[in-house]
């Protein structure tokens, strides 16, 4: 899956460029109570999007990870994982 587009939200692999938005929500301790991985740091989070582009390059990936990202702002607000 490449990625889907609805009217409000565009389903698309993570990038590197989404490390400021997951940082947003991902540092958060209420919002981590929610998340089954939940990397607490900036430099956790950095290594956890290193690791799904390197999952994504293997030629049958065993697991892909997707930014849930608001058309209207551009921003990520959620990942989900495509096992």
């Amino acid at each position: 899956m490449k990625e889907i587009i609805t009217e409000r939200l565009m389903i698309r692999p993570i990038e590197v460029n989404d490390f400021e938005d997951i940082c947003e929500y991902g540092t958060d301790e209420e919002t981590g109570k929610y998340m089954i991985y939940w990397p607490k740091t900036r430099e956790a989070i950095r290594t956890f999007i290193k690791e799904c582009e390197a999952a994504a390059m293997q030629e049958i990936p065993m697991w892909r990870e997707y930014a849930i990202q608001l058309k209207s702002s551009r921003k990520v607000k959620n990942l989900i994982k495509k096992v």
